[in-house]
């Protein structure tokens, strides 16, 4: 009950703050493809999830699952409902049984490869091999254009950490993977449109893999970044063109439109997906950083603040409130979020040195303004944890140990 009432309470807030009070509405195309009373239930689960009530869209949805032929789009749904209400544990075993029954639906193969345990690598060869046994299928193809995007970005989230060690070869490699992976991506979402022009999600795929930016790695010449972004936005404009209401193809194309400087029509799209989508973390996230970005900065860390409610038990989300904080000069409440950021990295694991530096720096600069020697204390204390546990930014940790009279461990440098 309480969870709920947060939820409700969430999307009040957010009605109040977006410009719009309702999201746009969801029309699916592909829904047609169901049995009338299958539509209907689609768009109610679609409906109660925009409204937040993620256990009532999955009870709404079970006409829909019970429609033949199999419907991927519903079904799709109903495993991302089915994790987020912590329900995913026996997904493996029910749809392994739906693609036995039927072993040549590239979509049902899918869906099997979605509901199994695995690396991104494994998952992408699953993939693989249901394009090959289903050609005509664009399920496949919008499932490896997703899934090599994915790829990408988390190849680049590593060169990033590994350049911030010095591990420059090792860089060098990884940017070069993420660029293989963004352009094998971007042919699979031309292949996947090219199969099912009005399908949205092929729009979608082919948009965020346009649109996926790998750090290090650039097009020839501007001309050709404009043509990327151009075409991006294409394809994202008609995915929505299709399905007006998709939070997730708002959000992708709100991300690029803040990469061109648009802040002002990506703040439209995050505000439409913030109402439709109002349990998503990182799509509040993505709205904070943006109103930062106009100078916005109450709204802001309302914002970020929802990205907290929407996942309190994600320690990124605490990061980056605290990190809104601090950049506002509140670092007694900024220090308190990174504490609750520690303490969930502490009970679950996870790159605790993150928190660490958080706390570091919040802590000593609430000992700087109050004159309070124990912040001070619990500043050094946290430095030398981050630098035990493996924290990557030695320039940051000598600077902190400077101000904070630390010696340099032997070796650090």
């Amino acid at each position: 009950m309480a969870a709920r009432c947060l939820r409700l309470l969430l999307a009040a807030v957010l009605a109040a703050s977006c410009a719009s009070s309702r999201p746009p509405e969801r029309t699916v195309p592909e829904a047609d493809l169901l049995p009338p009373a299958g539509q209907e239930a689609y768009r109610e689960a679609l409906r109660r999830m925009a409204a937040g009530d993620g256990a009532g869209a999955d009870a709404a949805l079970a006409p829909a699952l019970a429609a033949r032929p199999l419907h991927v789009s519903s079904h799709l749904l109903h495993q991302d409902l089915a994790r987020a209400t912590g329900r995913g544990d026996g997904l493996r075993t029910l749809y392994a049984a739906i693609a036995a029954e039927l072993p040549a639906d590239g979509g049902a193969a899918v869906l099997e490869a979605r509901a199994s345990p695995g690396s991104a690598e494994e998952r992408i060869a699953r993939y693989q091999a249901a394009a090959v046994r289903d050609s005509r299928s664009p399920w496949p193809r919008v499932a490896l254009a997703l899934a090599r995007t994915d790829l990408a970005q988390a190849l680049s989230a590593r060169a990033d950490a590994r350049a911030l060690e010095g591990f420059a070869e090792e860089t060098r490699r990884l940017l070069a993977e993420a660029a293989t992976a963004v352009e094998r991506a971007r042919a699979e979402g031309e292949s996947a449109v090219a199969l099912a022009p009005d399908l949205a999600a092929a729009h979608a795929a082919l948009g965020r893999a346009l649109a996926a930016g790998v750090p290090g790695w650039v097009p020839p010449g501007e001309k050709e970044a404009r043509a990327l972004h151009a075409r991006a936005l294409e394809a994202l404009d008609r995915a929505l063109a299709l399905d007006p209401g998709d939070p997730r193809v708002l959000l992708e194309r709100a991300l690029l439109r803040r990469r061109l400087s648009q802040r002002r029509e990506a703040e439209e799209d995050l505000d439409a997906a913030a109402l439709a989508a109002p349990g998503d973390a990182d799509l509040h996230a993505a709205r904070a950083a943006n109103l930062e970005e106009l100078g916005r900065g109450e709204e802001a860390l309302g914002a970020w603040a929802a990205a907290v409610a929407a996942a309190p038990d994600r320690p990124e989300a605490w990061l980056d409130a605290g990190g809104a904080l601090a950049r506002a000069g509140r670092w007694a409440e900024a220090l308190e979020r990174y504490r609750r950021a520690d303490a969930i990295y502490a009970s679950r694991g996870g790159e605790r040195w993150r928190a660490r530096r958080g706390i570091a720096t919040a802590a000593a600069q609430v000992g700087l303004d109050a004159s309070d020697p124990s912040r001070f204390a619990e500043a050094l204390e946290n430095l030398r944890a981050y630098r035990s546990e493996g924290g990557p930014d030695r320039d940051w940790a000598d600077l902190m140990a400077e101000l904070l009279g630390e010696e340099s461990p032997a070796g650090a440098r």
